[in-house]
């Protein structure tokens, strides 16, 4: 039963890289908001833009890296050791969701913007 091992590993890694996507659409992600909260709300909307475009930025050059690996495991025609698999497809796991989590955080950013006071989280004070 080696195999079942391998194969709760490989499913594992799929949840996980898909559930960082689904962490952005319910705004589950960890964050910290003290110095925010504290800043006046138009210099607070730039940060949260600011942090949104590097996140953005950053998901873009993981998906282009993983996009590359993925190449070169395609080249290389590596199985799984038990499964059998092409390891590329535990692989594209990184490329998928990365992917997905930029298209959230893309669809969030567009949602801030467009209804600026939806994006004010609900603690504010301000």
């Amino acid at each position: 039963m080696y195999w079942s091992e391998e194969l709760v590993r490989y499913l594992y890694i799929w949840v996980a890289f898909i559930g960082i996507s689904m962490g952005v659409k319910s705004n589950a992600h960890f964050n910290v908001q003290l110095i925010l909260n504290l800043l006046p709300l138009r210099i607070r909307k730039i940060i949260q833009s600011l942090a949104t475009i590097i996140v953005i930025i950053f998901l873009s050059i993981v998906v282009y890296y993983s996009v590359l690996l993925l190449q070169n495991i395609i080249m290389m025609e590596q199985d799984s050791p038990m499964l059998g698999i092409p390891m590329y497809i535990p692989y594209a796991a990184i490329t998928i969701g990365c992917f997905m989590m930029e298209v959230r955080v893309f669809i969030k950013m567009i949602h801030d913007l467009r209804y600026p006071s939806a994006a004010i989280d609900e603690g504010d004070d301000q």
